[in-house]
């Protein structure tokens, strides 16, 4: 900045993120999603899974019984196609899917040629108990790594492709951390600063004065 100029980036909304939930963990998965969504100031449509239609509306229910108005939170139960539909048709700046990997493919399918954002948690399977065999996997979610040696655990955890590295402890979900993965585990990141910044975009000011 100077006297002429004023130079800032901030960060604004997608505008209507869409979030298709899974039936395991139909809760706490969804309520990660939803709310930091909200606090970025996007409106969200939720799609929860269609073993567990009762769980989004009930999750529906408790954000308008708050205050959240139904056009800002919206709770759908499309069919896969007409989802698909949606996604193609650019209905939404932003898609955040957790799921399997078909499904995963399938949103990237009908995201393809929009440029829409997409964050994908897919699903995975047990880690193995030596780096070799952890990393001889198509997914990457998590590790734990039991141990009284803190460094020795970290310089194990360099080495294993994962999103997270629990030590002495599994399935923890710290707001502070990104929660994400690699390979066909999906894309993107929850929770955190990173998560935030994945659900606004870049704007840049360049704000010359007269």
């Amino acid at each position: 900045d100077s006297p002429n100029f004023r130079r800032v980036i901030k960060r604004v909304a997608h505008g209507v993120v869409l979030v298709v939930a899974p039936w395991n963990y139909p809760y706490i998965t969804t309520i990660n999603s939803i709310a930091p969504a909200l606090i970025a100031g996007n409106s969200v449509v939720l799609k929860h899974a269609s073993q567990t239609p009762l769980v989004g509306l009930r999750i529906a229910q408790a954000f308008h019984s708050i205050g959240i108005p139904e056009d800002v939170f919206q709770n759908l139960v499309p069919n896969h196609q007409t989802t698909a539909e949606l996604i193609s048709r650019r209905a939404f700046g932003f898609v955040n899917f957790t799921g399997s990997v078909g499904g995963g493919k399938a949103i990237e399918r009908a995201a393809s040629g929009t440029f829409t954002s997409l964050s994908l948690e897919l699903q995975v399977r047990d880690d193995a108990a030596a780096i070799t065999l952890m990393n001889d996997s198509n997914f990457g979610l998590k590790a734990s790594l039991w141990t009284k040696d803190p460094e020795r655990a970290e310089a194990i955890a360099d080495q294993i492709e994962t999103g997270t590295v629990f030590m002495n402890r599994a399935d923890y979900l710290d707001p502070a951390l990104c929660w994400t993965g690699c390979k066909d585990t999906g894309r993107g990141g929850s929770l955190s600063i990173i998560g935030y910044h994945n659900l606004t975009r870049p704007k840049s000011y360049h704000l010359k004065k007269a």
